[in-house]
């Protein structure tokens, strides 16, 4: 699986390209755990902020584009917050993708919650 990182700052792409090997191992876990084939690349990129409300809701969204495919979209002011907490965001949107892979739709079934939990258990034994 390949990480592509979108953005046209560089100070995000290198806060972005430090999520990058967690994001790999993350979906290798996962994908051996329950079983699905990973998808080829995931693109990884900035969410645009159109309003404070956004913001304050919406973290992160992971999607599937037609043109560019799979993607994780974060808003950057929560590299804020610590490694630990952009890494739980992460986790809950691969499991997202995991569950799109496993099951062929969106949400938020019994599934994402259990392969949300078993990234996140993966997650804190690679980062103190």
């Amino acid at each position: 699986m390949k990480i592509k990182i979108v953005t046209k700052k560089k100070d995000h792409e290198q806060k972005l390209l430090k999520l990058v090997p967690y994001q790999i191992g993350m979906m290798k876990a996962l994908s051996e755990e329950y079983k699905f084939k990973n998808p080829q690349e995931v693109v990884l990129r900035p969410m645009k902020v159109v309003n404070r409300p956004t913001e304050s809701h919406c973290l992160a969204w992971a999607g599937y584009n037609l043109t560019t495919g799979y993607y994780v979209s974060m808003i950057m002011s929560l590299f804020n917050a610590g490694l630990r907490y952009e890494l739980d965001v992460l986790s809950h949107e691969m499991a997202h993708i995991a569950v799109c892979q496993k099951l062929k739709r969106w949400g938020h079934p019994p599934l994402h919650e259990e392969m949300y939990k078993f990234a996140h258990v993966w997650v804190k034994k690679r980062v103190r």
